[in-house]
């Protein structure tokens, strides 16, 4: 098992430098995290804590980072449009707060797992249509806990 402070310090690089992919995982582990309180009430199962974006495992959290980064690097054009739009502008007019990175990595994984969730969601600005569009192109998965108790994705 590698140490513990060296995943630490590899992924806050892999952080710094697709800057969606922190927020794309730690919105899938609450997204399984209500998922397993859900089903945990129905079937009467213990509830499991999904962890964290430090202990994700790591064939998973691999997955997440290719994902994203191929998103990231194929979308800065829109990326970068979206993050300087105002709230209440023409092509945002129903937000109350602006696009940062964390909230693109969300929008991303709620609108490519089909929680109904867009970009376009608070306007129609043309690069928020492209995200929305680009997000499509990638094939959605579902999270689960395995029985050893870590987040895998199917």
């Amino acid at each position: 098992m590698e140490d513990p402070s060296i995943v630490e310090a590899r992924r806050k690089t892999d952080f710094r430098n697709c800057p969606i992919l922190s927020e794309y995982i730690a919105t899938m582990l609450q997204d399984l995290q209500y998922t397993e309180m859900d089903e945990a009430c129905t079937e009467e199962r213990e509830e499991r804590d999904t962890g964290t974006i430090w202990d994700l495992e790591e064939s998973t959290y691999q997955s997440c980072k290719q994902t994203c980064e191929k998103f990231w690097s194929e979308n800065q054009a829109d990326i970068q449009a979206a993050l300087a739009l105002w709230p209440g502008e023409e092509g945002l007019r129903y937000a109350s707060t602006g696009f940062d990175e964390d909230r693109i990595g969300s929008r991303f994984y709620l609108l490519q797992v089909g929680h109904g969730v867009s970009f376009t969601d608070d306007g129609d600005a043309e690069c928020l249509v492209n995200l929305n569009n680009a997000t499509r192109a990638f094939r959605g998965f579902d999270a689960m806990i395995g029985d050893d108790g870590e987040v895998y994705t199917i």
